[in-house]
């Protein structure tokens, strides 16, 4: 890579820093372009090279994350010393400390971004990537006796995954006119109830 090259990169990330930095202290639509800009000494123009918009800094969060995600289950894949019950929680435990890092910023990369729902583009390709590792890590269970057989692996991945995104959601907007508690302790019951279900042993009618 030539130094001009390693000049730019270095420019992109304090620009994409340097925005988000603001985006935690001041918030998203309190953020200006300018602001950002003053800041790390650049033209207008120079921040549109780089980023058509402060939206597309944004982006850039909600690609790490799905990245992030995607990393952590090919771990959990590996990892074939655990049970699949205990592999899940890790990623419970871990899904749930990133999102309570900064819960008012993370709800607006889920509410601006394709972060959970994405667009046609490359951080869809990203998420239909983890579900295939999450079905493989599924099917893991279902091979080692600890999960169902006759289900389909692809459905409880497409489950599990709504299950997950659904309840984060509503803990990051304080959904639930509820007390607040931590997002894993929400995940951990969701989970459950997909896991060993919500029905009786004996069903009625």
């Amino acid at each position: 890579m030539g130094r001009r090259q390693e000049q730019k990169d270095r420019l992109r990330q304090e620009i994409r820093e340097t925005s988000l930095r603001l985006f935690h202290e001041r918030g998203f639509d309190e953020t200006r372009v300018q602001d950002i800009i003053e800041l790390v000494g650049i033209s207008e123009k120079t921040f549109f090279n780089y980023f058509p918009s402060k939206l597309a800094v944004l982006d850039t969060s909600a690609t790490e994350m799905v990245a992030a995600y995607h990393a952590l289950l090919e771990f959990e894949l590996a990892d074939t010393q655990r049970t699949v019950v205990e592999r899940l929680m890790e990623v419970i435990e871990l899904w749930a400390l990133a999102f309570s890092g900064d819960r008012e910023f993370l709800a607006t990369v889920v509410d601006r971004t394709p972060a959970f729902f994405g667009a046609p583009g490359p951080i869809q390709e990203e998420q239909k990537t983890t579900y295939r590792l999450l079905t493989a890590l599924l099917r893991q269970g279902q091979e080692a006796g600890e999960l169902r057989p006759d289900r389909d692996p692809h459905q409880l991945a497409e489950v599990f995954t709504a299950v997950m995104l659904l309840t984060t959601l509503n803990w990051l907007g304080r959904y639930w006119d509820l007390p607040d508690e931590p997002l894993q302790d929400r995940l951990v019951r969701a989970v459950d109830v997909l896991l060993n279900g919500a029905a009786t042993s004996v069903r009625e009618g």
